[in-house]
């Protein structure tokens, strides 16, 4: 029988996306040679399990291909996006036949849990969530194993099963009281289901558990113990990306697992993207090619030519649109894309980015109207829309937005969605709506210990103390450098007087960010009212030298604030004299901010003080260095006589600038 923990960390490689972060086939292999001594006979199959991972691997691979040419962002993508769907049908078939041949080799062999749990998890990685069941059915009727009962919980919880699912998760922690990842999961579980009883109960079982496992750690390593069926994996900090409309369905199929259904959606929607043809296609590929290597100005020759030829050419116009906003000529840039829109109504790339380029120009309500003008709903297009009420704080309509976006289910980014919506919703003092956007964020993204101690933040805001030192604690195991996760986690020690925990979790946090000056008086306060009033005192004599320091701080930038409002006056009114003289003032109580010296070095320069403006226009430029420092510091030298250098400088301004074009373009095809 193969020991639980490897069955989890295969079921966990399994059900992982492609990405640096996934086990290799390699590492699968040799896990199972570990164990073959004690699952005698089932390597074999595990190794051939791994290499059927490798072809899910390709599928993913290929996909991801295909969601970077959707985007069209260039308009050179329309063979990339239809040889990602081959791909994608190639290593379907590929990864069925390499199933069917497991299946076949499994028949053959003698009927034991080991060979019921790879089959298990072979489907589980294929989506089949039935088969994944009825293997896992009859590997539970060889012995009773908690690794097998926690598979079924995974397995049912994702056919939207949760009772059953806490049948199993109970079978499990009975058998394994170290999983830690199953208990936390049977809170939730519980918690839906309105078993108060239970979810406490699971609570201390976490608590006993997540103690266990501190206890067997060697250091503050972040880990990854929750499993997840999914095809792709959810990172943090991934802005989201939404199919455009006519690729909705084909998505929509892949989410629900049906693979076969999504690659032939995909390649009907592909026969009428305009990225396919058009009679400029050849010249809007040459374009492309010409702007990816950075030369903006012969794609725009180009692409005029080419418009000059086939003005109808929707694709034409809107890749103007783009290289006229690469080059900040915004205006013919939304010119471009206005015309792309009405000849291609269908196709709402061109809108897009056209919403992108009125928000970059704070064209908000321009933007939003465009937006909403447009007549078939998409992902992109309600997201834009959240964006842009964000932006503008316009918050009531924000979250309705934001809801609107989420029917459309981002297609990766999912972390990222639904923290910004939990924040948002923080924002507007609707906890209990913040709560349950935090808690999909967590169920898209487990092992994201940022978000559990951001639900459990929230948790506190309400006074559910139990709920949020269930998510701290799982903040605190998955990554034990957390400061915030540790202190947060003995705010509420001390609030529910479980003084020795918040004793222990605030001096941890300290320990690993000294800064926290709220976990340092709760700390000192908490050691008085214990009987140490010595070790209080220190702690809070320290906590009132940060706090004074924290508002010296604040007195400091709000004087500056005030100045730098106070010179900009002077400068409107056209003193400049007086503008100079609070610049200065500025400079000497920051002189380490770029902003101080640009500032005072530009109105010097403005005042024909070319000498004096020098000397802080240099000075920004080593704190910062910026393309506009280059053409400030061209000026200056002009003004002041010096023209060697002059020209130097303006030659340093326009290599700056190409650079920051060829970083847009490369962001830009990410």
């Amino acid at each position: 029988m193969m020991p639980a923990r490897v069955i989890v960390f295969v079921a966990l490689a399994f059900a992982a996306p492609a990405s640096a972060q996934a086990p290799t086939a390699e590492c699968l292999a040799q896990q199972c040679e570990r164990t073959a001594a004690v699952a005698e006979g089932s390597a074999p199959l595990w190794r051939e399990a791994a290499a059927i991972h490798q072809i899910k691997l390709q599928f993913v691979e290929a996909f991801q291909r295909f969601l970077r040419a959707e985007s069209g962002t260039f308009g050179d993508e329309g063979v990339a996006l239809a040889d990602a769907v081959e791909s994608m049908g190639t290593s379907l078939s590929a990864w069925d036949r390499a199933i069917a041949q497991l299946e076949t080799r499994a028949a053959r062999m003698t009927p034991a849990t080991e060979i019921h749990l790879v089959l298990a998890t072979v489907w589980l990685d294929r989506q089949r969530l039935d088969r994944a069941l009825r293997a896992l059915d009859t590997a539970d009727r060889s012995g009773d194993r908690a690794d097998v009962h926690a598979l079924r919980a995974l397995t049912l919880g994702a056919l939207k099963r949760p009772s059953d699912a806490v049948q199993e998760l109970r079978r499990s922690v009975a058998l394994n009281a170290d999983n830690a990842a199953a208990f936390y999961t049977l809170v939730q579980y519980s918690m839906d289901l309105e078993r108060a009883q239970e979810a406490a109960d699971a609570r201390r079982g976490l608590e006993r558990a997540v103690q266990r496992q501190r206890a067997l750690r060697r250091d503050d390593a972040r880990i990854a113990p929750f499993e997840r069926i999914d095809l792709l994996r959810q990172t943090s900090g991934v802005a989201p990306i939404f199919p455009h409309a006519r690729y909705a369905s084909g998505v929509a199929a892949l989410r629900r697992g049906d693979y076969g259904a999504a690659v032939t959606r995909l390649r009907e929607a592909i026969e009428h993207d305009p990225l396919k043809g058009g009679a400029a296609r050849d010249a809007v590929d040459r374009a492309a090619r010409t702007l990816k290597d950075g030369q903006v100005d012969a794609a725009l020759e180009a692409l005029r030519v080419a418009a000059a030829t086939w003005p109808d050419e929707a694709e034409v116009h809107r890749l103007l649109g783009l290289v006229y906003s690469i080059a900040d000529e915004q205006g013919k840039s939304i010119d471009h894309l206005r015309r792309a829109m009405k000849l291609a109504p269908g196709d709402e790339r061109a809108l897009v980015r056209l919403a992108d380029v009125l928000v970059s120009e704070r064209r908000f309500a321009e933007a939003e109207r465009e937006l909403l003008a447009w007549p078939q709903r998409s992902g992109p297009i309600a997201y834009r829309l959240a964006q842009i009420y964000q932006k503008q704080s316009v918050l009531d309509k924000a979250a309705p937005a934001m809801q609107e976006s989420d029917t459309f289910d981002p297609v990766i980014g999912r972390d990222y969605f639904y923290q910004s919506w939990g924040s948002l919703l923080v924002n507007q003092a609707d906890f209990d709506g913040a709560v349950s956007a935090y808690r999909r964020r967590i169920d898209i993204n487990p092992n994201n210990a940022e978000a559990h101690r951001q639900l459990g933040e929230i948790y506190i805001l309400q006074g559910r103390h139990e709920e949020a030192l269930t998510e701290l604690s799982v903040a605190t195991w998955l990554d034990p450098a957390d400061a915030k996760a540790h202190a947060a986690a003995g705010q509420v020690y001390a609030r529910i007087a479980r003084y020795p925990d918040a004793i222990g979790a605030l001096s941890r946090a300290l320990a690993l960010d000294g800064a926290l000056r709220e976990a340092r008086y709760t700390l000192g306060t908490v050691l008085t009212r214990t009987g140490r009033a010595e070790e209080g005192k220190t702690a809070l004599d320290l906590f009132g030298r940060q706090q004074a320091d924290a508002e010296a701080l604040g007195r400091r930038e709000f004087e500056l604030d005030a100045l730098r409002r106070q010179a900009s006056k002077h400068a409107l009114a056209g003193e400049s004299a007086e503008a100079i003289a609070v610049l200065e003032r500025v400079a000497s109580l920051d002189p380490e901010s770029s902003r101080s010296h640009r500032d005072l070095g530009v109105a010097l320069l403005r005042a024909r003080r070319p000498t004096e403006a020098l000397d802080h226009l240099r000075r920004a430029q080593q704190l910062e260095d910026t393309a506009d420092g280059y053409a400030q510091l061209a000026d200056a030298y002009a003004a002041a006589g010096h023209a060697d250098e002059s020209a130097r400088m303006r030659a340093g301004y326009l290599e700056a600038k190409q650079r920051a074009t060829l970083e847009r373009i490369r962001e830009l095809a990410k």
